[in-house]
C-alpha cells in the first residue's frame, strides 16, 4: 500500500467468512469464566461517557481482561438489499490494546448471502465451487466499484 494522507484508502480486502453462534449456557466453563458470580447483569465491559469508550467493570480479573482483546462500537449502520444479497455499511470505533485504551475508526462493508444456498452446498460438495465463485465474483465487482469511488473522492 502506498503512503497517503487521504482519509479514504482505495485498497481494500475481501474475506469470505462463515460464522455461527450459539447461546452460552450457564453450566459451561466459558459462562463461568465470563460471569464468575453467575450474574449476567455484571457484564465485564460497559460503555462509558460521551466518547462511548469501553471500560472494564471494577474487579474484572486480569485473566478475563486479557481474554477480551478488542471491542467495537457501531455508530452507524445502513442496510441495503438487491438480487438476493444484503449489504451493510457499518461505521464506528474499534478499541484495543491494554485496557482497551487505543482506538481506531472503521468502516466495514459486509455482504450477506442466502444461508439456504450455503447449507445446500455444504451438503452437496460439488456445488461449493460454483457458489463460492459466485460470491467472490460479486465481492470483487463491488470492491472494484468501491476503489473507483474512493479514487474519485480523493481527487476532489
Amino acid at each position: 500500500m502506498t503512503p497517503t494522507k487521504n482519509l479514504l484508502l482505495p485498497e481494500n480486502d475481501i474475506r469470505f467468512l462463515v460464522q455461527t453462534a450459539e447461546q452460552v449456557k450457564p453450566e459451561t466453563k466459558l459462562f463461568k469464566f465470563v460471569f464468575p458470580e453467575g450474574d449476567t447483569a455484571a457484564v465485564p465491559v460497559y460503555i462509558d461517557g460521551i466518547r462511548k469508550a469501553p471500560k472494564f467493570l471494577p474487579g474484572t480479573s486480569q485473566e478475563l481482561r486479557s481474554a477480551i482483546p478488542l471491542a467495537k462500537h457501531a455508530a452507524s449502520v445502513q442496510a441495503f438489499s438487491k438480487d438476493g444479497v444484503t449489504a451493510s455499511i457499518i461505521t464506528g470505533t474499534t478499541w484495543m490494546g491494554e485496557n482497551l485504551s487505543e482506538k481506531r475508526d472503521y468502516c466495514d462493508l459486509s455482504l450477506y448471502f442466502d444461508n439456504k444456498q450455503l447449507v445446500e452446498a455444504i451438503r452437496e460438495p460439488r456445488l461449493v465451487e460454483e457458489l463460492v465463485g459466485r460470491y467472490l465474483r460479486i465481492s470483487v465487482r463491488i470492491s472494484q466499484e468501491l476503489n473507483k469511488l474512493i479514487k474519485a473522492q480523493n481527487r476532489m
